[in-house]
């Protein structure tokens, strides 16, 4: 189990809006889809700029698509509260292979793209978003050498 890490002012906020997302749909927990559409919505973050660079800026096209896919939800189910424990514990894990002290919304959209199974990781997947890619994408947006630590991750 990776170390807590502290959270950034904006994940704090996300995690805030995801919430939210999820009251809106009427659903009792958050997941990670929520999470996803609430850093879709924010739109301000490290972790957006990375997705918005990997398929073009249309954040409000993902938005959409992932908000149509949770459509089809029952409200009324109560999701697994590990899975947002489980995002929050691999994004801590992502910070660590990079060598970051805190995390940020960056390390969430590395550990939504890996979560297993997740319609928000085959949301990230339908639009061409890869782990690889995210990566050398978030260590250009943070001027950081390539080919360094979590590149070569599974």
């Amino acid at each position: 189990m990776p170390p807590e890490l502290p959270f950034t002012n904006r994940v704090a906020r996300l995690l805030e809006l995801a919430d939210e997302e999820a009251a809106s749909r009427g659903h009792p927990d958050k997941t990670p889809e929520h999470v996803l559409l609430a850093l879709l919505r924010d739109a301000e973050g490290i972790g957006a700029s990375v997705i918005g660079r990997l398929q073009g800026g249309d954040l409000d096209g993902l938005y959409r698509q992932l908000e149509g896919l949770l459509a089809g939800t029952d409200p009324g189910r109560k999701a697994a509260p590990p899975r947002v424990s489980w995002l929050l514990e691999s994004a801590s894990a992502e910070a660590v292979k990079l060598r970051h002290r805190v995390l940020g919304s960056e390390h969430l959209v590395l550990a939504l793209i890996r979560e297993p199974e997740s319609t928000a990781a085959r949301a990230l997947a339908d639009r061409g978003i890869r782990y690889a890619d995210a990566v050398a994408e978030l260590r250009r947006i943070l001027g950081m050498p390539a080919g360094g630590p979590a590149t070569n991750a599974p």
